[in-house]
């Protein structure tokens, strides 16, 4: 196409955007840290999400993306036993997290019996409250990552909790019984 395109670079806390002839285009930031196999490593990565999101002026997603990453980054420590690497990834409209370890072993959601079993309900957890989700492998590991819709309208974090766990609190998403609440300190 021939004809002169004038681009600028955006700036502030949004994502850098290219504006040609009318045209949008959004640049993916991102940040990511490596991590040993370790459970006082799950702490360090949540602290790491966090200041990832506030520097980029995300804080109203905060409470999704932690605890998402504390999902995956536990699952990487108690299964995978490698070390790992997670990336941030936001363009201003959607934020990805991912998870990388060097195991090569399937992901595969599951279902523990009796209801009131203390593991196997991170990956549901991670199904309900994210846009998107999956694994990428390749034959030196995987990716488990997630992905968060931060366009939709805003809403303070305990409305978009209840919202989002709705479905998944009910005992038919359970396959029994509601299980008991449980307190979870992040």
């Amino acid at each position: 196409m021939a004809g002169t395109h004038a681009y600028r670079r955006l700036s502030g806390s949004q994502p850098s955007r290219l504006v040609s002839a009318g045209f949008t285009v959004a640049v993916m930031r991102e940040a990511s840290r490596r991590f040993d196999s370790d459970l006082d490593t799950v702490p360090q990565a949540r602290r790491f999400a966090r200041e990832v999101l506030a520097g980029w002026d995300r804080g109203d997603d905060e409470w999704v993306v932690v605890l998402l990453l504390s999902e995956l980054v536990t699952n990487v420590v108690i299964h995978a036993r490698t070390p790992y690497t997670v990336t941030i990834n936001d363009d201003g409209g959607s934020t990805r997290i991912s998870v990388r370890d060097e195991s090569r072993r399937v992901v595969l959601p599951r279902q523990y019996e009796p209801a009131e079993a203390t593991t196997g309900r991170g990956l549901q957890l991670v199904a309900h409250l994210s846009h998107e989700w999956g694994v990428d492998t390749d034959e030196n590991g995987k990716s488990v990552w997630a992905v968060i819709d931060t366009s939709l309208e805003a809403t303070s974090g305990d409305e978009a909790a209840e919202a989002s766990l709705g479905e998944f609190d009910r005992a038919d998403a359970w396959g029994q019984s509601q299980p008991s609440p449980v307190q979870v300190g992040l």
